[in-house]
């Protein structure tokens, strides 16, 4: 998660703490070229104080959140400006400014998701998966399209996978996963009640789940296994969601790489033999 986002809320700050975080939100380039005893001067706060605030978001001291603040900077702001990620673009805005600010936003979301991977516990998730008889997908309506793609590609390796397209029949295909079976939730915000109650049922029936969703656990994540938190922040309303769906297919892509390389050979192979017929087939046709 982006040092802007962790300090959106600040409930648990001290009046220090409260005052370093409106610097960051209000100067975050500036911020990023003063040395420790320069930021205490500006700030009129003490080094010590200045430490603790920087633990206490995750980072071991002031060198440290400034380099990865620098590194959000570059990522995401644009002409000196930070984007609205839920609604990026202006009445008044060049065409060529459209491109611009969709490649920073997918750019961003990409970079911010590779630098935060936990490539150990993706890869412990994939082989969970791989290692079950059957997969069922189910995802929420704004991230069907991801868990379709992910669905094709693991049906083209001989995996066996359900996805189903109309609401409703999740329920009852919940109802009919049994142990040997794993599965895997998408969603980036708010699970449907739907994808709730789906839960609850395969957790009555000890079932491996993994939950997939945006920075925010969610209700849902209480009854799964595992969950992957993809860091990238996007808040609603939005118009477009490039960035949210950008950070949650690579974290998909990734599963799906680490899932193909377990059995790379045959995997390899299935694949080009598939390519192969198509061809003759077409040929021939």
């Amino acid at each position: 998660m982006r040092i802007i986002d962790k300090i959106r809320n600040r409930e648990n700050f001290t009046p220090t703490e409260s005052a370093l975080a409106s610097y960051l939100q209000e100067h975050p380039k500036e911020a990023t070229n003063l040395s420790l005893n320069e930021l205490s001067d500006t700030l009129h706060a003490s080094k010590s104080s200045i430490i603790r605030f920087c633990k206490k978001l995750g980072y071991k001291g002031h060198k440290e959140l400034c380099v990865q603040l620098a590194k959000e900077l570059d990522t995401f702001v644009f002409n000196g400006k930070e984007l609205n990620y839920s609604v990026p673009y202006e009445l008044s805005d060049s065409k060529k400014m459209i491109a611009d600010k969709t490649y920073a936003i997918v750019m961003g979301a990409l970079n911010e998701t590779w630098s935060d991977l936990d490539a150990d516990k993706l890869s412990k998730i994939a082989k969970m998966i791989h290692d079950k008889k059957k997969l069922y997908i189910y995802a929420a309506e704004d991230s069907f399209l991801l868990a379709r793609d992910l669905y094709l590609r693991l049906e083209k390796i001989g995996m066996h996978v359900c996805l189903q397209e109309t609401t409703g029949a999740n329920i009852t295909q919940a109802c009919q996963e049994d142990s040997e079976s794993a599965a895997l939730f998408i969603y980036y915000s708010n699970p449907s009640e739907e994808l709730i109650r789906i839960a609850q049922i395969l957790s009555s029936k000890n079932i491996y789940m993994v939950a997939l969703t945006g920075p925010n656990k969610g209700p849902l994540t209480i009854y799964a296994n595992d969950h992957i938190l993809v860091p990238y922040y996007e808040p609603d309303p939005k118009i477009c969601g490039f960035g949210s769906s950008t950070a949650m297919k690579f974290v998909i892509d990734v599963i799906y790489a680490y899932i193909f390389h377990m059995d790379y050979e045959k995997n390899l192979h299935d694949i080009k033999l598939v390519e192969e017929t198509k061809r003759k087939f077409l040929i021939n046709k």
